[in-house]
């Protein structure tokens, strides 16, 4: 893997430090670590490791920093970066945008307890979001909208070389001696400062003896709050026992002189590093119950939680820690256990490393095509590939809502989109909201089998970094790998597979078949639909018709007599009922045909199924003849014989793949022609394809079935 690590500077810091030891691991697992940042004194031990670090002054709150994410993108390419992890807010800003111009996935790790500020808001856009607590998950989650799937929940790990375990009962202070308390943390108001100040007063009310360290700077903007903090200290009559410290780089030193670690903050931690930390190290801790801080310790367990702004109880606590010796200890040993255990730096790292592993083999697809029925099954190949190089990809198919229902008998697709297209009213808005939702979904790859303007602009306004599909139309620019039109005519499943080599699919041999999935409930719905009449002794052959292609396409039809002489042909000599299937539309044509034939004869189920039962009664057919139409494609997609005519279409381009089916198309002048009403007026291209030949061809396959039956009833005769 080759990580590409987005950090303001590189000064002495808990991020900081992290991300020169995550680089570390990396690098030690054979993987290639980059680092990206405004520098600092960190470089130098990055570089001495082996990784590679940029400066680049992306840490500024400002627009120009933007004007980075080009040399980003370049980077990116250059180095073949597989992901992008920004551990802080500008930074992911750069690193976000730029990954939507490249193959490389965007993760983001929270490190702190975000405002609800819109700059924040990128932080929840990493196809993974890793949080340092369970509150800041809970934040993520619930007030920046990221899908709880996409949270991965690593806690801080700290590296025990750094804080070594010290019993705590072995240097307990003795009786004369001070009893050490310290407080870590930035000298702003949210840390608490007055209050633990306060409760200092307290514990020297009660009589007991302490020195307490205070240790952190101010910024320069809080400089009046950190005088405020000194007269107090004077005012209680505290200078004897508490110390500023000032800002410290022996912090684990002083954390193991140590007898006990209060927490005061007032703001919820997004972990408590410090906490951990003096838990590793054996030292006793009392905090206020805010944020991440009880990840680490569970009150009455590991130490002890109090209230924030409750100076009072604080004390108390404090007290009762110098006081019950056995207790402290035990909870002391007890925090030192859990740190081991559950906050160890190696588990951070391993933990980090399986979130690569897994960001890089799931992929979020999204296949486009929004119909029709027939063209929908075709894709069902192309779905197969997918999921046969991306095993455990996401693959989502966005549909018309027409098709809702075939679509889900269509395998290898883990969720359905539903666009409403033929809606009269509201079109934009309902566009503007299906991009939306296309956005929310952090799609990595979308694969445009529509190819229509209207779908190459929601893949590139939903921030689809990876966009494919034929290049054609004024808005296939959008696409970022547009495969061009074949110069010869190709079988639809081939000329679908000509997309799917932009991403090093679709060459050489490939399953063409075509495949649907049977649904339980359809199936008995159906059972019930159709049935052999109780007297009939022989079991007959299922014969389907679907009598024409479409109220559009008429000039796709054959004839209804000729149908009418094909279906008396075959009653005459094969045990056989004709099953008429189609929508509502076919029923007059499908009445017209029922006037020819005894009824027992003949299902009529036009305009009298929803579109998974006839899906489902095309399946059971033992053979099926139909113009160029949806049943052909499911048809093929069951195995089930198919007898398909073709004349305004190329049968070419459009016939499904299989290899149980006889395809009729007769050569003539003026076709195929692709009109919806045919200019000579004669419809030739479909009236030249004779009853006699079709038969023929019905009786290769009527006999071989029929002959199979007889098989099965001598071999269950037999058996019984």
């Amino acid at each position: 893997m080759k990580i590409l690590q987005l950090v303001p500077e590189l000064n002495v810091g808990g991020v900081e430090r992290g991300t020169v030891d995550l680089a570390r691991v990396l690098i030690s697992k054979g993987h290639e670590a980059h680092v990206i940042s405004a520098g600092g004194p960190l470089v130098g031990e990055l570089e001495k490791i082996g990784a590679r670090h940029i400066e680049m002054p992306i840490h500024k709150k400002s627009l120009k920093t933007l004007r980075y994410v080009k040399t980003l993108v370049q980077y990116i390419e250059e180095y073949g970066i597989d992901i992008v992890h920004a551990r802080s807010r500008v930074p992911a800003w750069v690193g976000y945008l730029a990954t939507r111009y490249t193959d490389a996935d965007f993760i983001t790790t929270c490190h702190g307890y975000y405002s609800k500020h819109f700059m924040s808001r990128v932080m929840g856009w990493g196809k993974r979001v890793i949080v340092i607590s369970n509150v800041v998950g809970r934040r993520m989650i619930d007030d920046f909208g990221v899908p709880e799937e996409r949270i991965r929940l690593i806690p801080r790990g700290i590296d025990l070389k750094y804080f070594p375990y010290s019993p705590l009962k072995e240097r307990f202070p003795k009786t004369g001696e001070n009893f050490k308390i310290i407080n870590v943390g930035r000298i702003t108001p949210l840390k608490g400062h007055k209050d633990f100040i306060k409760a200092l007063h307290w514990v020297k009310q009660r009589g007991k003896d302490f020195e307490a360290w205070i240790v952190g700077s101010a910024p320069k903007k809080k400089q009046k709050y950190f005088l405020e903090l000194e007269r107090l200290v004077d005012r209680y009559g505290l200078k004897n026992h508490v110390k500023f410290l000032g800002t410290r780089y022996d912090v684990p030193e002083l954390l193991k002189e140590a007898h006990l670690l209060v927490l005061s903050t007032t703001a919820p931690e997004a972990f408590g590093r410090v906490v951990a930390e003096a838990g590793a190290c054996g030292t006793a801790v009392i905090s206020t119950e805010v944020g991440g801080v009880v990840d680490i310790v569970r009150n009455e367990s590991e130490g002890r939680l109090v209230p924030p702004h409750d100076p009072i109880r604080m004390a108390a606590a404090i007290c009762e820690a110098m006081e019950d010796e056995e207790k402290t200890f035990q909870y002391a040993d007890n925090l030192a256990s859990r740190v081991r255990e559950h906050f160890h730096l190696t588990q951070m790292f391993d933990k980090t490393l399986k979130v690569y592993e897994e960001t890089m083999e799931e992929k979020r697809i999204l296949v486009i095509k929004l119909g029709a029925l027939g063209d929908i099954i075709l894709i069902s190949p192309s779905l197969k590939l997918l999921r046969k190089r991306f095993p455990k990809s996401k693959i989502c198919l966005l549909v018309d809502e027409r098709f809702y229902e075939a679509a889900n008998h269509l395998p290898f697709v883990d969720e359905i989109l539903v666009y409403h297209r033929k809606k009269s009213k509201g079109g934009l808005r309902r566009y503007i909201k299906m991009v939306q939702r296309l956005r929310s979904y952090r799609f990595d790859l979308s694969i445009d089998f529509q190819n229509i303007p209207k779908t190459h602009l929601a893949a590139y306004l939903a921030g689809i970094p990876r966009r494919l599909g034929f290049k054609r139309g004024p808005l296939g620019f959008l696409l970022t790998s547009g495969a061009v039109g074949h110069k010869k005519t190709l079988p639809p499943v081939p000329h679908q597979f000509q997309v799917l080599k932009g991403m090093g699919l679709g060459f050489g041999h490939q399953d063409e078949s075509l495949e649907l999935k049977t649904m339980p409930t359809t199936t008995a719905r159906v059972d019930r639909l159709i049935k052999t009449d109780a007297d009939q002794k022989e079991k007959r052959l299922l014969v389907g018709f679907a009598l024409s292609a479409s109220e559009k396409w008429v000039t796709k039809n054959w004839p209804l007599d000729s149908f009418v002489k094909l279906g008396q042909a075959i009653l005459k000599e094969y045990p056989a009922r004709l099953v008429l299937i189609g929508t509502s539309n076919e029923a007059k044509r499908a009445s017209e045909f029922c006037g020819h034939f005894d009824p027992k004869d003949v299902w009529n189920l036009a305009g009298k199924t929803d579109m998974p039962e006839m899906l489902e009664v095309i399946r059971r057919l033992d053979l099926l003849a139909a113009p160029d139409s949806a049943p052909l494609h499911v048809a093929s997609a069951f195995q089930t014989p198919v007898l398909g005519f073709f004349g305004p279409t190329d049968s070419k381009r459009h016939a499904p793949p299989g290899i149980k089916q006889t395809i009729f198309q007769k050569t003539v002048s003026c076709g195929p022609c692709y009109k919806r009403e045919c200019p000579a007026k004669t419809f030739d291209c479909m009236k030249l394809i004779t009853v006699r030949d079709v038969f023929s061809a019905a009786k290769k396959f009527l006999d071989e079935k029929l002959n199979d039956m007889k098989r099965e009833e001598k071999t269950g005769s037999l058996l019984s």
